[in-house]
Parts: C-alpha cells; sequence; structure tokens
C-alpha cells in the first residue's frame, strides 16, 4: 500500500498531485521501512520508468477489484512479467537447536523490490481482495486495506476524506433551493 500511495494527490480538491517516488528521502524511508537493505539509490532513469509502469498498473488493479470486476488478462500477464523479475534463491539458515529455509534475492537492487511488491500484491489477491479498495473522495484515490467487519469502509481515513465528504454533501443539499408548497 506504501508503494501504491506514494503518489499523492491533495484530499481536498486543488488538484496537487505530488510523486514521492521522486523524493530520495521518501525512497530511503521506503527501503528502510520495509527492509530492502543493500539496495542503491537512486535508481536510473529506466529502472524508475519501470516503478511507475507496476505503480500504474497496480493502480488500474486496485480500481477494478474496487469496482468488483475481473482482472483483464493482460493485467494478469503484466504482474507475472514483475513477479519474475527476479528468482530468489533458497539458502539455508541455522537458528539456534533448528535450520530453516530463507528465500534469498539473487540480487538487491530496484528489480528485487518491484519483485517482492508485485508478490506482495499477489498475495493480497490471493487472501482476501475484497478489502483492497481505494477512497471514495475523487480528489484523494488513496488505496487502503479495510479491516472493518462488515468490510463497509469508504474512505482512506473518516476524520480527513470522510468528514470532508459528508460537509461536500451538507452544502450541496442546502445550496438547492427548496421548495414550498
Amino acid at each position: 500500500m506504501d508503494f501504491l500511495n506514494s503518489i499523492l494527490r491533495d484530499w481536498k480538491g486543488s488538484g496537487q498531485i505530488e510523486d514521492r517516488l521522486e523524493s530520495p528521502k521518501w525512497r530511503r524511508q521506503f527501503l528502510d521501512a520495509w527492509q530492502f537493505f543493500g539496495v542503491e539509490d537512486p535508481p536510473g532513469p529506466n529502472t524508475m520508468a519501470s516503478l511507475i509502469q507496476l505503480r500504474c498498473l497496480l493502480q488500474r488493479m486496485v480500481e477494478t477489484l474496487d469496482a468488483r470486476e475481473p482482472q483483464s488478462p493482460g493485467d494478469i500477464s503484466e504482474l507475472n512479467r514483475f513477479l519474475a523479475l527476479r528468482q530468489p534463491i533458497p539458502c539455508l539458515v541455522a537458528e539456534e537447536q533448528h535450520y530453516r529455509l530463507q528465500m534469498q534475492p539473487t540480487q538487491r537492487d530496484w528489480y528485487w523490490v518491484m519483485t517482492e511488491i508485485a508478490l506482495s500484491f499477489a498475495r493480497i489477491l490471493l487472501d482476501d481482495y475484497t478489502r483492497v479498495k481505494m477512497c471514495a473522495n475523487p480528489d484523494c484515490r488513496w488505496v487502503f486495506y479495510d479491516e472493518s467487519r462488515n468490510r463497509t469502509r469508504r474512505w482512506c481515513e473518516r476524520r480527513y476524506c470522510g468528514n470532508l465528504m459528508k460537509v461536500r454533501r451538507f452544502r450541496a443539499r442546502q445550496a438547492v433551493p427548496s421548495v414550498k408548497t
């Protein structure tokens, strides 16, 4: 979700857009937060284009999920291409009294990051894709995971977008002249 929400729209409706993917500080925080250690920053121009392409693909797929429509075969095929960018290799790891297999990337680069992001999204599709939604505020469109019990959450944040949309509906009703009989 952090990667999908790396493009910020002004949820209040000014139309301003900030692409945090272009910010070295945001990229470093993202890599550190998700433990993508060893990835060199900044990505090259082709790699940046691939990152933007992945983000556009995932946003398009979330919009499809939000509309409760089936994913297009082309989008699934494109997601599979991102899944195949870096194949991990199994490594045996010794831990105190036991062993475990851990999947390690063949290279720690932005293509590994893209593969992991695509894999995370694929796991969401397998798990419970009905909980992945876009904020109903048309100026926001933030992607969120609906953890509400009845899965009816509509806003990324109730106190921001939810309140804003309620105020807009109220003002729209007040602007309509009432007809007295």
